[in-house]
């Protein structure tokens, strides 16, 4: 008996080769861009805040539950948060921290019945929106499905 090959068949080369890159699009990359600014700005706010207005910052976090003594543990958590999220290589790993920032900022505002939680909300998915449409890894990670 003779052993017959099939042309249409897959070998095992052929299938475990990766599909060819495509070419990122202006208007995700755009979009990306400016939807993750909203979280930076609004966090930089509170680095802005504490310079001009300390006694107010210091008041709100009071209401908040938080000391002044905290203050630099706070805004330093910010700020690293910050700097990780807009360095690319690190991007990744800046919006978990942002994540988890932004989880603490829930937190607070729904433990004292303050109505500002959404913000935090809205700031964490602005994130990780505007970080999947600039940052192509994402897309391998996390694909999206036309219906």
């Amino acid at each position: 008996m003779m052993c017959q090959t099939y042309p249409e068949e897959i070998t095992m080369e052929a299938a475990t080769q990766t599909a060819p890159a495509r070419a990122p699009k202006k208007w995700m990359k755009w979009t990306g861009r400016g939807l993750s600014v909203v979280p930076v700005l609004l966090m930089s706010f509170g680095f802005v805040s504490l310079i001009l207005q300390r006694t107010q910052v210091i008041a709100g976090m009071a209401h908040f539950g938080y000391t002044e003594d905290r203050l630099p543990l706070v805004f330093t958590l910010e700020a690293i948060a910050v700097i990780l999220y807009v360095i690319p290589q690190t991007a990744i790993f800046g919006a978990v921290f942002m994540t988890a920032y932004f989880g603490g900022a829930v937190a607070t505002h729904v433990r004292i019945h303050d109505p500002g939680w959404p913000l935090a909300v809205i700031a964490g998915v602005c994130a990780w929106i505007g970080l999947y449409l600039r940052e192509e890894r994402l897309h391998d990670l996390v694909p999206l499905r036309r219906l």
